[in-house]
């Protein structure tokens, strides 16, 4: 793999070229501003500001645009495969990005000139030794700046700010600057204020300003770009380069989100989990599931979906007769987890088919009649109320893994569920599984001895809390709390299951007492890309999983109240009665 990487730049292809092309354009175009202004007598400040635009932007379009032009010839390095989307939509997606950056012309303006008085930056200045150690601490101080921040909004009472940068699950061209204005605004603080500082230590030359602009919108992109080209491949397999973070990197935590939170190397970022760590430690807080990020590179995001789960199933389930509903019943016992396309049905139509499968019932955790406002037995899953009204960005879905009813007791845990698409937003807004049978069959020997003497704790107040919903006494009288067994057996089939409840669960030992870094060590080894399939949903798509195979959870998406998400949940309570 090293020596075709080495070929490939030794080749020199097109890429490179176009890269080399990019470079060379904006610097001649630079030049031409910096000439043109001081002959036309243009004030520093607005030469500055012309300049600065010009070395960010044409270079977040010149890449982007590479990857656009040049992705057949590139696509051995692509990271994952991305859904199949018409070459009209994604070019409509660029245009709509390129039309972003354009409106937003007159607030780069503003921030350059901001930056030019703020700031000790002057034409006369020569580019020199001091130049060289501004440009290098501006990047420290940028990588420490964006990492921290990162950590910031990955806080629960900020994710909400985060949650638009993260409905781009499988990360491509374009993708970087898809963000919350208060995310925007905190990058840009953190980036323009770090040229702002350093040059009042010491005065800086624009150029290594303009320079400082181009290197940190080219790894913006290219860390977004969902390929991992050379010298991003080369890093990967050099460890004693592995505090950089490469496209890899981060297109594993958009996958799974509490890892890999650095921003151009993991080095603030493990002092910050370290800080983290100790502080839990000396306040007592020993429950709490640490989200701590792997320090080595990680494994290769392995193809999407996995073997087992996502079997595409062709049927028409409102016509199903009992031959074809045992065959696919037999499906979701052998895959977890299965899809369904091209359902036409009406609710009662999903209620008689559910019924099939077992008791319906429906795990709702407190008070939510809002799920029940269209039908009494099929949950309905919306960013919108029934009567067509946004419901808010405040709007949460069960975006943490989870298995549904966990706080039940056991034997009324083994329900299918069966899910069907409505309406579906723009991007985002799928469904991620995880395959827990498969995770236990690769438990190694010693996280399995370390489980076979713990339970799972799993409180349906504390899910209640979590989806912000009220509990009453008679919630808790029904609902009290639950301890199963981690490692457990499937009842139909004797297989071996991990029950992890959800990343709000609990492992206590044979004590009683909290054990947080078994429970660290089993979420990361049952939250790995290996075990994972991502569903993005089309209209009439219907999934019907098996809840003690799989975790679950739903995907994030752009909830401004221009795209509806609706879904249909119906839940089947396996019972001795269904002998399937």
């Amino acid at each position: 793999s090293i020596c075709f990487d080495v070929m490939f730049a030794l080749n020199m292809p097109m890429l490179l070229w176009w890269w080399a092309g990019t470079l060379t354009l904006i610097c001649i175009v630079l030049s031409i501003i910096e000439t043109g202004s001081a002959a036309a007598g243009l004030p520093p400040f607005l030469t500055f500001a012309l300049c600065g635009i010009c070395a960010s932007d044409m270079t977040w379009l010149g890449t982007n645009a590479g990857f656009e032009v040049l992705g057949m010839e590139i696509g051995r390095w692509k990271i994952a495969p991305e859904p199949k989307h018409p070459s009209s939509a994604r070019t409509e997606f660029a245009l709509q990005q390129i039309r972003a950056k354009l409106k937003g012309s007159w607030l780069d303006m503003s921030i350059f000139t901001l930056v030019w008085f703020a700031g000790n930056l002057s034409f006369s200045c020569e580019v020199n030794g001091v130049s060289v150690v501004g440009f290098l601490l501006m990047i420290t101080l940028l990588d420490f700046g964006l990492s921290l921040w990162h950590r910031i909004l990955h806080l629960p009472s900020m994710y909400c700010y985060h949650k638009v940068h993260h409905s781009v699950r499988i990360t491509k061209p374009w993708t970087n600057e898809v963000e919350h204005p208060v995310e925007a605004l905190g990058n840009a603080i953190i980036k323009y204020g770090n040229l702002v500082l350093v040059s009042t230590w010491f005065q800086l030359s624009p150029k290594v300003a303009f320079a400082y602009f181009m290197f940190s919108t080219w790894y913006g992109v290219m860390v977004h770009s969902g390929y991992n080209l050379p010298p991003f491949g080369w890093i990967s397999q050099m460890p004693a380069l592995s505090f950089i973070i490469t496209p890899q990197h981060h297109q594993d935590h958009h996958l799974h989100g509490g890892r890999n939170l650095g921003a151009i190397t993991s080095i603030w970022d493990t002092l910050f989990q370290k800080v983290v760590d100790v502080g839990l430690r000396q306040s007592g807080n020993t429950t709490t599931r640490l989200t701590k990020e792997p320090t080595e590179p990680t494994e290769p995001i392995p193809p999407i979906p996995t073997q087992r789960m996502g079997k595409p199933w062709q049927v028409s389930l409102r016509d199903i007769n009992d031959d074809q509903l045992a065959e696919l019943v037999q499906a979701v016992r052998a895959h977890g987890m299965i899809v369904i396309p091209h359902q036409s049905w009406s609710l009662e139509e999903q209620e008689a088919f559910t019924s099939r499968l077992g008791e319906v019932t429906a795990t709702v955790v407190g008070q939510a009649p809002e799920y029940f406002e269209v039908h009494p037995r099929i949950v309905r899953l919306s960013n919108f109320w029934a009567d067509g009204t946004w419901k808010g960005p405040k709007y949460q879905g069960a975006e943490v893994w989870h298995q549904d009813g966990d706080y039940m007791k056991m034997s009324q845990r083994h329900i299918l569920t069966v899910l069907c698409a409505d309406q579906v937003p723009k991007c985002g807004g799928g469904t991620g599984f995880v395959d827990l049978v498969a995770a236990a069959a690769a438990l190694p020997a010693s996280l399995r001895a370390k489980a076979e003497g713990l339970s799972c704790f799993s409180s349906a107040r504390k899910n209640a809390k979590y989806m912000k919903r009220d509990f009453t006494a008679e919630d808790a009288e029904r609902y009290p709390d639950q301890r199963v067994p981690v490692l457990h057996r499937h009842p139909r089939d004797g297989r071996e299951v991990l029950l992890m409840g959800s990343e709000l669960s609990i492992f206590e030992d044979l004590d009683h007492q909290p054990d947080p870094e078994t429970t660290q060590s089993l979420f990361q080894h049952v939250l790995n890309p290996q075990w994972m399939y991502y569903h993005q949903y089309k209209p009439g798509d219907v999934i019907i999983w098996d809840n003690l195979q799989t975790l679950h959870k739903a995907l994030p998406f752009v909830n401004d109240g221009s795209d509806c998400r609706l879904l249909w949940r119906a839940q089947a309570r396996v019972t001795a009665a269904f002998q399937w």
